[in-house]
């Protein structure tokens, strides 16, 4: 007989680890806020976050170089066998996927029982190559707005404490109407084996059945509870891993999803395919509610948090309106804070530079990526006379944030795909490579206000427009292969997964070794 009562089971959930030297710290948003329901749910239940502490862990591990003999296996392995959790979850992206399918062999084989769920930016995108192969890699995969088909899938664990995931599965086909009726733009996803010819079928659940999959609503941020920050092991450690900030305990904070803008190699623009067709989620997903973000900043203020690093991919590309609201709100909390955000969108909200500044703004993250103008041009970024951004050039956008005294790092990208070749084999050159860096020196020379430069080589993520078009032109690609886990490409913040033709080792080589010479210790590597 099937136990319908529900039992307190344990749950881990991490982020698959980076394959090599970790190149940016910081806390798991995307995961947090999967958790958000789930934990929000267990708070009330048990009436205080350390008993939730005891059921939930959050890892965020460093990049282990070697799985097997990482310290991570190992303190993974003991966790296993003492906690034996029944759901493991997995958050993905794809240069880290080997190691999620490492994570799922090892839990496999330590606990047959338990299942395993993957979630994440890589699944997010990757719906339509599982049709194409009718399968998945895990128990379940959970793409698109996860938070509430997490929680009701935890909960059918929780029923079914004794089942494996085979069985699982067979309840959540019963119970297939709790999830066609959840918030949010979701699906879950598994597959079974059809007996008596053992022939594969795919199952696609979505949240929202009763609508037409175009008409489907993504949740907003502000629908969901405040991320369980709480939950993740080492929280102190990992907060203080910001070095702009000195070690202040520092929150990543979103207010907003994707991007407004369409750059080839990206996958936070508005062309999000994992529902197969093109749903502009920046669009129709607006910026958080103030009184919503106001509830998290007073609870990160109460909570000891010093500093804010704004995680959305343009903060800035929100209205005046609303970023003056914001500016008030981290004045009144008394937060030092950063963000990512453009040139474009600096230079859009110069009047409000100052403004930011006096409320603890410390520094911004921005993509120049290049100043070859027909590289940029080849990716959605156009540019006129070498360094012009539309009506206002790099240069000028720095110095408007040194007149303000806000810090500023840089990412470089380089081996963009030609769209006009037929191999779309990249224009990169040594010349156009050593024309980019030397620019950025210049800068550097120029603005003391430059942190620091970060080097990536332009790699295929499903679901970019450069992967569309070269899928459609070229062929298939391996997404998680890693065919350049060696030196130089490791020392690229991006640079191990599939690049351009052309992009070589012998190119790579050279990009490094000029950046270093050039750059100096102003070079993240």
């Amino acid at each position: 007989m099937i136990n319908k009562s529900k039992e307190r089971i344990n749950g881990l959930f991490l982020s698959a680890p980076y394959p090599g030297k970790q190149k940016f710290y910081g806390q798991p948003t995307g995961l947090l806020y999967a958790l958000s329901v789930l934990a929000d749910r267990k708070e009330r239940e048990y009436g205080s976050r350390e008993e939730v502490k005891k059921e939930i862990q959050v890892w965020c591990p460093d990049g282990v170089k070697d799985f097997d003999k990482s310290t991570f296996k190992r303190e993974l392995t003991d966790y296993l066998k003492e906690r034996r959790p029944k759901i493991v979850g997995v958050s993905t992206f794809t240069v880290s996927y080997k190691n999620a399918l490492k994570i799922r062999r090892l839990v496999k084989r330590i606990l047959p029982k338990t299942v395993v769920v993957f979630g994440g930016a890589h699944e997010d995108n990757f719906v339509k190559y599982y049709k194409k192969r009718v399968g998945i890699d895990s128990d379940f995969v959970i793409s698109g707005d996860g938070p509430y088909i997490l929680d009701e899938l935890y909960r059918i664990i929780e029923e079914n404490p004794d089942m494996d995931a085979e069985g699982i599965k067979n309840e959540v086909m019963i119970e297939r109407k709790r999830f066609n009726q959840l918030k949010g733009a979701g699906l879950l996803i598994f597959s079974r084996i059809n007996r008596p010819d053992y022939s594969t079928r795919m199952f696609i659940i979505p949240t929202q059945a009763y609508k037409e999959s175009r008409k489907r609503t993504p949740l907003r941020l502000d629908e969901l509870p405040i991320m369980p920050r709480y939950l993740l092991k080492d929280e102190d450690a990992i907060s203080r891993r910001f070095s702009i900030f000195n070690g202040k305990r520092t929150a990543q904070v979103m207010v907003g999803q994707g991007c407004p803008y369409a750059c080839g190699f990206c996958s936070e623009g508005i062309k999000k395919s994992w529902f197969d067709i093109d749903s502009p989620m920046s669009l129709i997903n607006p910026a958080r509610r103030i009184p919503y973000l106001e509830r998290e900043l007073e609870e990160l203020k109460n909570r000891g948090y010093e500093a804010i690093f704004f995680d959305d991919s343009t903060f800035f590309a929100k209205p005046k309106w609303y970023m003056k609201e914001v500016i008030g709100l981290l004045k009144k909390y008394d937060f030092e804070w950063g963000c990512q955000t453009t040139l474009k969108s600096i230079y859009t909200m110069r009047d409000l530079l100052g403004e930011m500044k006096e409320s603890g703004m410390k520094y911004v993250y921005v993509g120049v990526e290049h100043f070859d103008s027909e590289i940029r041009d080849s990716f959605g970024k156009n540019i006129m006379g070498g360094d012009k951004f539309g009506t206002h050039s790099v240069e000028k956008t720095i110095e408007l944030l040194k007149e303000n005294d806000i810090s500023v790092g840089v990412s470089l990208s380089f081996g963009h795909p030609d769209p006009e070749s037929k191999e779309e084999a990249t224009r990169e050159t040594k010349t156009t490579a050593r024309y980019t860096i030397d620019k950025m020196t210049e800068l550097i020379k120029k603005y003391d206000n430059i942190e620091g430069v970060s080097l990536n080589l332009v790699t295929y993520h499903p679901g970019t427009p450069d992967s569309v078009r070269y899928e459609k032109k070229v062929g298939t690609i391996n997404y998680t292969a890693h065919p350049n886990e060696r030196k130089p490409f490791t020392s690229f913040e991006e640079g191990i997964g599939v690049h351009a033709k052309g992009v070589n080792k012998r190119l790579a080589g050279f990009i490094l070794k000029y950046a270093k010479r050039r750059i100096k210790d102003k070079l993240w590597i």
